[in-house]
């Protein structure tokens, strides 16, 4: 009689728990926990605000640390400016030449790298501007990793982060008259160790570039991320549900939450603390 009361009182608690479970996921629906962060948002560009120029034959001046490709297409501005004092002016002067700002960076494959810079279409046309960035398996621009092999590696849409105007976009969008933000991460080909941030404006197309970002990326492992998707969230409860009941996703350790060596409704109580910060 004691035992069958044991169980049945067992039992009782578990039910409880697990409709605490459910009223729990219904309240964290919205809510999670990402694990992708930015390195202490240490900037790997110099000069990156594009405060420091270098005094060139007046009316010119060239960006401390960047190339300009035509410098009579890359004009420090004082008028149009995100950040700080300056920003910089990429209007082309004539057909078939381009606008155009580069720096180079050295990388690891495989590193993840966010790629952050704020720009102002004055004036658009036809091709208008986008990012026009290079991977180079050494220094010297004749190591450049061709287009065939970055497009194999990303895949199309992916490729136009780096050459183009974000995921999927051949172009940066040309709303006029305001300020908008590119802001994309990538992974390091295997083979490069040298990445170069660079932007284009083409002929008929006038655009300000300020406070551009290159950041190392890492990944840290928040607890709760059972199915490893990088969120803490309701389907890392679920996850641990069905491995509760057997139906469970391959690999009980990272249901186990709280390291006790089991997979129970403690566990689901683990994420619920991590997503709701209590």
């Amino acid at each position: 009689m004691h035992n069958n009361y044991m169980a049945l009182k067992s039992t009782s608690r578990i039910l409880s728990l697990l409709v605490i479970a459910i009223i729990s996921i219904a309240w964290c629906e919205t809510s999670s926990v990402s694990r992708l962060t930015a390195t202490e948002e240490v900037n790997l560009l110099k000069n990156g605000g594009l405060e420091e120029w270098i005094p060139l034959t007046y009316p010119l001046d060239m960006p401390k640390g960047w190339f300009c490709h035509n410098n009579t297409n890359v004009k420090k501005d004082t008028k149009i400016v995100c950040e700080g004092r300056f920003s910089a002016k990429m209007q082309s002067q004539e057909k078939g030449s381009t606008a155009r700002i580069d720096q180079r960076i050295a990388v690891n494959p495989g590193q993840k790298i966010r790629i952050r810079f704020k720009y102002y279409v004055e004036q658009w046309k036809t091709k208008g501007a986008r990012t026009y960035c290079y991977f180079r398996t050494d220094a010297a621009e004749k190591y450049d990793i061709s287009a065939e092999d970055l497009q194999a590696f990303y895949g199309k849409e992916k490729y136009y982060i780096i050459r183009g105007g974000g995921y999927g976009k051949t172009y940066l969008p040309s709303d006029l008259n305001v300020w908008q933000t590119f802001d994309e991460t990538v992974e390091v080909p295997p083979t490069a160790h040298y990445f170069v941030f660079g932007v284009n404006s083409y002929f008929g197309t006038t655009i300000y570039v300020d406070d551009c970002w290159v950041m190392d990326v890492i990944e840290t492992t928040v607890k709760g991320d059972v199915n490893g998707d990088g969120v803490v969230d309701v389907a890392d409860i679920e996850s641990v549900l069905s491995v509760m009941f057997g139906s469970g996703i391959d690999g009980e350790t990272s249901a186990d939450v709280n390291g006790d060596g089991n997979v129970d409704i403690s566990d689901v109580v683990s994420i619920i603390s991590e997503i709701t910060n209590l």
